[in-house]
């Protein structure tokens, strides 16, 4: 069953799980929504080894970070956690974002690190330096193992860069995305949004799929987590695409709601923001 509230004006297009803080804090303004999950998590060929990575680091050390960057990331990481037995102390966790960070704090994780702007390349710049190795030239020191459970999709440039600062960087590729199906009532209920979020690529491609593109795509503002989904829809067709200046779950639902005030015609697209090409 579609979850829909009376005149729902703004889609939600991650998996349930991920849409739910932003549903939160939308429906806390007053603000409608009906879940059209765009992707669904299929488990990755690493899965299966995180609980003993997460309590078996190099030479028996402590892992000195376990970067986290997606919400679905997090939840893994969770479940790994529990599979584990509840190792004490807990990893000591780098993450990106609000919602990521959200999904461990509701399960008892504390995150110790998390970056200026909820991007993978600040985490990567700000993460605290590791500690040289003993030997100049020599291999990383185990203090400088990071364990990074990743999607499949994900690109090399958090552990290349981490690998540049000095760390020792494990990657598990833990899970990847694939389309969601969507039967007849989905399809009926994407006709009737204004607004539409996106958090990635991956959910704008689907979306496209779904609804036709193009001139379809034209009939309702993209509200955007960031600059990388908003070209996205932008080359899907979509001519009307606002971004957060910002990465980041509160910024995200601001211009949701400014997209949401622009539909209901309440305001008009603040300078800078986007609204179109």
């Amino acid at each position: 069953m579609v979850e829909t509230s009376p005149r729902a004006l703004v889609a939600l297009t991650r998996e349930p799980p991920k849409n739910e803080p932003l549903d939160a804090l939308l429906t806390a303004r007053s603000i409608p929504t009906v879940h059209l999950p765009c992707v669904a998590r299929l488990d990755g060929p690493d899965l299966p080894d995180l609980p003993t990575a997460l309590t078996s680091p190099p030479q028996g050390e402590s892992w000195a970070w376990v970067v986290v960057t997606s919400p679905e990331a997090a939840s893994i990481v969770v479940d790994a956690y529990v599979a584990a037995g509840r190792p004490s102390p807990p990893p000591r966790l780098a993450v990106v974002g609000d919602a990521t960070g959200q999904v461990l704090a509701a399960a008892g994780l504390p995150v110790s690190f998390v970056p200026s702007v909820a991007t993978g390349a600040v985490l990567v710049a700000e993460l605290p330096p590791p500690p040289p190795p003993s030997v100049p030239g020599t291999p990383a020191s185990p203090a400088a193992a990071v364990l990074y459970p990743a999607s499949m999709r994900a690109g090399s440039g958090v552990a290349d860069g981490l690998a540049a600062r000095g760390y020792a960087v494990i990657r598990l590729n833990t899970y990847t995305t694939a389309p969601a199906v969507w039967g007849p009532e989905q399809v009926a209920a994407a006709a009737q949004v204004g607004v539409v979020s996106f958090a990635s690529p991956s959910a704008v491609k689907a979306w496209g799929e779904r609804r036709g593109g193009g001139p379809v795509n034209g009939t309702v503002i993209a509200a955007c987590i960031g600059e990388t989904s908003a070209a996205a829809a932008r080359a899907a067709g979509f001519s009307r695409v606002m971004a957060a200046a910002k990465p980041g779950l509160h910024a995200w639902a601001d211009v949701v709601e400014e997209a949401v005030g622009i539909m209901r015609g309440e305001t008009v697209a603040a300078p800078g923001r986007g609204g179109g090409h």
